[in-house]
């Protein structure tokens, strides 16, 4: 660049208003409070998982994992349940199940305060989106559901798949912030080890994963009693929790957290 270029961007900027233009922190911080409010957190009805998280927040994400079948979609569906009634009016992509199969644990009126596409006619974060503002328009949607990430990404050979999941979580994130939703998304595990707990660093594929989500947990079966579900915060970004485990047991669709001598 030359000395007289350089004047000129040098003069440009000092009087540059534009909406990116740097300001001091507490008139960011007010700008981005007239802009997004405060919204309350809405609750897992999990007792202890909502003490230790805060609840969920709009513009979350909320990552689920787990070994296959040991209980994902069931804590997805349990989290359904919570949000139906705190009228959340979520909306799902459920990729992997079929929404005969998925609304069987639904009694009553809980369907009418789910919504989902009429059609999965795609999966690209476009369509995803625009499904997502018709929601918001239609229903006043404030919670999505994707089960699951891998249906998302176009798994290219050519392309490096960790970048390519973390671009589509990065992206999945950005809507929940620009939309004002709760953004959950269930994610598979890579193999582990017969005596291994899940934890950070076990979800396939990707390290992003987990780098973008500000709640990760998983779920599993207990060995010594398959009745339980042990369902794991394996970080949460708000209150920076670790390791926190919370006993569940399945009752009526969804679960609950035990209660010492249920069984």
């Amino acid at each position: 660049m030359s000395i007289a270029d350089q004047i000129t961007l040098e003069q440009k900027l000092a009087v540059y208003t534009g909406e990116d233009r740097v300001e001091s922190a507490n008139t960011v911080l007010k700008l981005y409070r007239q802009d997004r409010p405060q919204a309350e957190p809405f609750k897992s009805k999990l007792p202890t998982l909502d003490r230790k998280t805060d609840g969920f927040y709009p513009g979350q994400l909320i990552v689920i994992s787990g070994i296959t079948g040991q209980g994902k979609t069931t804590l997805a569906q349990t989290f359904t349940f919570a949000l139906s009634e705190q009228l959340a009016c979520p909306l799902w992509f459920s990729y992997e199940v079929d929404c005969s199969d998925f609304l069987r644990v639904f009694p009553g009126d809980y369907p009418e305060h789910i919504f989902m596409p009429l059609k999965l006619k795609s999966n690209t974060l476009t369509w995803v989106e625009e499904r997502i503002i018709e929601s918001r328009l239609k229903y006043n949607t404030r919670a999505v559901f994707i089960d699951h990430l891998h249906y998302l990404v176009s798994m290219n050979p050519k392309q490096n798949a960790s970048f390519m999941i973390g671009e589509t979580v990065r992206g999945l994130k950005q809507l929940a912030l620009k939309h004002r939703v709760v953004m959950f998304l269930v994610a598979h595990m890579q193999k582990t080890k017969n005596d291994e707990e899940p934890g950070l660093g076990h979800i396939r594929d990707s390290s992003f994963v987990e780098q973008e989500a500000d709640t990760v947990v998983y779920v599993w079966r207990q060995k010594e009693n398959k009745s339980v579900t042990v369902l794991k915060i394996a970080k949460n970004r708000k209150r920076g929790l670790i390791d926190d485990r919370i006993a569940l047991v399945l009752k009526d669709g969804r679960y609950h957290e035990r209660i010492v001598g249920d069984r």
